[in-house]
């Protein structure tokens, strides 16, 4: 399946500092909306039943070496206001001078063949 959005999330700051892709189309979103969903994408559009598994998965990241990709699985809303499940690949982009991750690089596909959108986490 072809990568719904590319992206880099800034851990510290906690949100997206680049978008590229059609994620935000594919889910029924105008493109006037993209602008702030981009940058705010887990805080507005995750299950919030997912957003603590969502943290520990990026506090996770923060240790990984740098050919490192981990792989999590959660629900995101669409514009129609439908629960669908997004797979994230996720790795290490950007480090400080201590070598601690600061930014991470990911791809995200949906993953409605394998997951329904009743499913828990």
């Amino acid at each position: 399946m072809k990568p719904l959005v590319t992206y880099v999330y800034d851990l510290d700051q906690r949100h997206n500092t680049y978008v590229a892709g059609s994620l935000f189309q594919h889910l029924g979103f105008s493109l006037d909306a993209m602008d702030v969903l981009s940058s705010n994408f887990f805080a507005l559009l995750t299950h919030p039943a997912d957003r603590e598994r969502i943290a520990a998965h990026h506090a996770a990241l923060g240790s990984q070496p740098n050919d490192a990709v981990v792989e999590i699985e959660y629900r995101v809303k669409a514009a129609s206001g439908e629960w669908r499940w997004l797979v994230s690949r996720d790795r290490p982009y950007n480090r400080d001078r201590d070598g601690r991750v600061t930014q991470i690089l990911g791809v995200a596909e949906e993953i409605a063949d394998r997951r329904s959108s009743d499913d828990g986490p």
